[in-house]
């Protein structure tokens, strides 16, 4: 038998993570590079379990590739953060991301410095 408390929680973790999620859609497709902005700087360590889920990581995989760098740094950063949560959804999107990177730098055409 369920409790009326463990209800009430189970109700509130459900709607937390259905706002976050609608939050993490807007925070990759505004066009408004400044909303988005503040989507990634709102997301701290308090949504974490929320973020670590695997829907929500994938968003913020997306948002690695905004066109502003300090989204990007940010995702990026929450991803680092979120690593230790859910190390087999983040660990092998996070290499190929690297991989993605690397090939991107090694055929810039820019030299080493």
């Amino acid at each position: 038998v369920e409790s009326s408390s463990s209800r009430h929680s189970h109700t509130v973790t459900a709607t937390v993570s259905e706002v976050l999620g609608k939050l993490l859609v807007v925070g990759i497709t505004d066009t408004d590079p400044e909303v988005r902005y503040w989507v990634m700087a709102s997301l701290d360590e308090s949504f974490d379990n929320h973020l670590a889920q695997a829907e929500n990581l994938s968003a913020l995989f997306v948002a690695m590739n905004d066109e502003a760098f300090e989204i990007r740094e940010m995702a990026l950063c929450t991803i680092g953060r979120l690593s230790s949560l859910n190390p087999a959804y983040v660990m092998p999107s996070l290499r190929k991301t690297l991989i993605q990177f690397l090939t991107e730098l090694e055929h810039s055409g820019m030299g080493r410095n």
